[in-house]
């Protein structure tokens, strides 16, 4: 485990012991985010998500930043730190080093099938699907479940 020290926008934010620290955008929000127990953003949200791996206390809640946000952390490790970047660049950290993320100035455009697309493809993949009420107001999966125990 190591601890990090967070800054925002030259701020000092906060300090805890984790297994990493993990920033996004919103296009980045479902993947490791999402599997850290951060939250997922729209993609047409201008924002960046901070969020840590696997802490060992409640108080490092995952945090939606504004796009233009500058955030540094520093990590103190006794072990192997090592900074990825979508999971392709890989360097080393040592205590005391500083990584510093910001938006970058080069943008780019993805492709959108729908005006919904990515609500629709969000709900299927993740099973959202609302249940399908008949004309008693009741349920398919409330009427299913009757009579069997819990």
């Amino acid at each position: 485990m190591m601890i990090f020290e967070v800054r925002v926008d030259g701020n000092p934010l906060t300090r805890y012991p984790a297994d990493g620290v993990l920033i996004a955008t919103a296009t980045g929000s479902t993947g490791y985010n999402l599997s850290s127990g951060g939250p997922i953003l729209h993609p047409r949200v201008q924002a960046m998500i901070l969020t840590a791996i696997s802490p060992p206390h409640l108080s490092a809640r995952p945090l939606v930043l504004q796009a233009e946000s500058v955030v540094e952390f520093s990590v103190r490790t006794e072990g192997d730190a090592v900074l990825s970047t979508d999971g392709h660049v890989r360097l080393h950290l040592l205590t005391g080093d500083i990584v510093r993320v910001s938006r970058s100035a080069r943008l780019t455009r993805l492709v959108s099938i729908g005006k919904d697309d990515f609500l629709v493809k969000l709900s299927e993949r993740l099973l959202w699907k609302p249940p399908n009420y008949g004309r008693s107001g009741v349920s398919e999966l409330d009427s299913e479940s009757r009579g069997r125990p819990c």
